[in-house]
């Protein structure tokens, strides 16, 4: 009589990668618990709000300048748009200068901008355009986009602009137009 008390190569085999699918998996679900994605998203969109307050400032000679949140296929991006001349009146779509464009968030998260307590959810077909006024910073307005380009006489004044972010966590980026400011916080 023989002793087989051992594991045949084959078990040995589908056990390995068994563990390598659960470890996979495990690896996905972690992140989705942490809101690592959440988080990241929600401090890229800080930083691209402060850019952009920047670029108003700085860059910008006659015309506001104006930022972009839209999402595509593979996540979400902001759109920075500056005047294209010294001259610009911001009255047509030559005035404005697509300066840069980064993907700020995976397609995980779920991004929402409440305008003085309407929610737009930022999807495929629908983006949110920030103004950030050239002498002060602060927020000029804000325009619902479906693709179209922002015009001066569709820019409408928010008292109230907030952005969440949620993926596992909930992130929420409170938006002061009068100052041009942001707060990040965790909810």
């Amino acid at each position: 009589m023989k002793d087989d008390r051992g594991f045949s190569l084959v078990e040995l085999i589908i056990v390995v990668a068994i563990m390598a699918v659960m470890g996979g998996f495990l690896f996905y679900g972690f992140s989705l618990l942490t809101g690592q994605n959440a988080k990241e998203c929600a401090n890229d969109l800080a930083a691209a709000l402060n850019k952009e307050k920047n670029q108003a400032l700085t860059k910008s000679a006659t015309v506001d300048c104006y930022l972009e949140l839209m999402h595509k296929s593979d996540g979400y991006y902001v759109r920075y748009y500056i005047p294209a001349s010294a001259i610009a009146k911001g009255s047509s779509d030559a005035d404005w200068v697509l300066a840069e464009e980064e993907k700020i968030g995976k397609n995980a998260v779920d991004v929402t901008c409440t305008l003085d307590g309407a929610d737009v959810v930022i999807a495929d077909s629908r983006s949110v355009k920030i103004i950030y006024d050239r002498i002060n910073g602060s927020v000029k307005g804000a325009v619902i986009s479906d693709g179209s380009t922002v015009k001066v006489d569709s820019i409408t004044e928010y008292q109230q602009i907030s952005f969440t972010i949620d993926c596992g966590r909930t992130y929420k980026i409170e938006l002061f137009p009068a100052t041009g400011k942001h707060v990040l916080s965790r909810l």
